[in-house]
């Protein structure tokens, strides 16, 4: 049952059902965990009756459940040395485009498509998400549907246009479920990621998201939103709520539109 709950926790459990019903027993202390990530209150327990472990959502018969291997030590480490080979030979904008999309990442067994970064020469900002949703998986096209029209509502209301803006995404293939990526996932990814920023030379990263906040800049939400710090690299990094946070709590835009004015006026006072 262990190796059950060890998918669950990774995010197999939204392959099975994309809506969280599912139930975690824990046996040893009595408490039910919703996988909404709500508990209930401690149940009774018994040394003659235990309670079964787990209890998941029944799963339509039309649906087949999507298992995720693990990726191997080994494996892991051959993916993100291609990816910096990858990244290495990448000399301009074409030329790692053309490596994102010939590369063997781990979530192309699953993707129906390679999302490719929105790149732009020296832009004021680049802004970095988690993954492709459905949304630009069906155009083709990173930051689309309601989540690219807040976003760039955003972005002009600065005064900044299309060209003043990079997009690029912690990993280029929508996840299974539009869960979370995985550490792996992630890690494979990252050397592409990082040669996109290098070639496009940002005056200053937004990170979207506690994720990509997380990976990019160590930053965490929400303690530290609007916060400015730097990357390894030097380069001046915001971290703000996800556009979904945004879009389901309106509250949430109040603060990240502040900090956004806060960025901006970094940017003019100390970017040349």
């Amino acid at each position: 049952m262990n190796d059950i709950r060890d998918l669950i926790l990774a995010g197999v459990k939204w392959e099975l059902d994309e809506k969280p019903c599912g139930v975690f027993i824990d046996k040893a202390q009595g408490i039910r965990h919703k996988a909404d990530g709500t508990d209930e209150t401690r149940m009774p327990t018994t040394h003659t009756e235990q309670p079964m472990p787990y209890a998941l959502c029944p799963m339509p018969s039309s649906v087949q459940p999507v298992i995720i291997p693990p990726i191997k030590p080994t494996a892991i480490a051959e993916t993100v040395m291609a990816a910096e080979n990858a990244a290495r030979a990448a000399s301009d904008f074409d030329g790692l485009i053309r490596a994102i999309e010939n590369f063997e990442h781990p979530l192309r067994l699953f993707s129906k498509k390679t999302i490719p970064p929105i790149m732009r020469a020296a832009p004021k900002i680049m802004a970095i998400i988690d993954a492709p949703n459905a949304d630009d998986e069906a155009t083709d096209k990173i930051m689309s549907g309601a989540n690219g029209e807040m976003f760039y509502k955003m972005m002009g209301g600065l005064g900044l246009t299309t060209d003043d803006v990079a997009i690029v995404p912690l990993v280029f293939w929508r996840t299974p479920g539009g869960r979370s990526p995985l550490v792996d996932e992630l890690t494979a990814a990252r050397p592409l990621v990082n040669r996109a920023i290098e070639l496009a030379r940002p005056a200053a990263i937004l990170t979207i998201g506690a994720l990509a906040s997380l990976e990019i800049a160590g930053l965490r939400l929400p303690r530290q939103m609007g916060e400015i710090a730097k990357t390894a690299a030097g380069i001046p990094v915001m971290p703000i709520f996800a556009l979904d946070t945004m879009a389901s709590n309106p509250a949430s835009k109040r603060p990240v539109w502040n900090a956004l004015q806060k960025l901006l006026k970094f940017l003019e006072e100390n970017i040349q």
